[in-house]
């Protein structure tokens, strides 16, 4: 007596259920596989992306609040103030301003590179045109102080 006969399947029923069928099939194709991938590129693009500005904005916060901790030790920062003022009795919050300047530039070069990880090109162009400028920016300020 053989069993080979239970072995086989019909026609009709082994299409859907052989092994080899179903590694052949659209399902386990590496064409099929193509957007799972694409996917998990991007979520990790965007993780990144959003590590970038997250980490960016840390820093500027802690950056800031050194920069108006150093100013609130020292009184330069108020002296020049009220040279520029040439009155003594107005307070001037250069502290709090100078914090706020800190963090915005640390801040603009996070955004510049959690827009460059997107590939958003046309976005950060402008955002990094302008920090090119600063340096510039800066000559023209210490060469009017002076």
């Amino acid at each position: 007596m053989t069993f080979s006969h239970l072995l086989s399947f019909p026609d009709g029923l082994s299409s859907g259920l052989y092994p080899t069928r179903l590694a052949q099939s659209a399902v386990f194709s590496e064409g099929a596989l193509d957007p799972v991938q694409r996917l998990l590129d991007s979520s990790l693009t965007l993780g990144q992306a959003l590590i970038f500005l997250v980490g960016g904005w840390i820093l500027g916060m802690i950056l800031a609040s050194w920069t108006k901790k150093g100013l609130e030790k020292t009184k330069i920062d108020n002296q020049i103030a009220s040279w520029i003022l040439a009155d003594d009795s107005q307070s001037f919050p250069i502290e709090n301003w100078m914090a706020r300047l800190v963090f915005w530039l640390v801040f603009t070069f996070a955004l510049v590179g959690f827009l460059e990880t997107l590939q958003l090109t046309a976005v950060s162009q402008p955002l990094n045109s302008f920090l090119n400028e600063i340096p510039a920016m800066h000559r023209a300020c210490s060469v009017r102080g002076s």
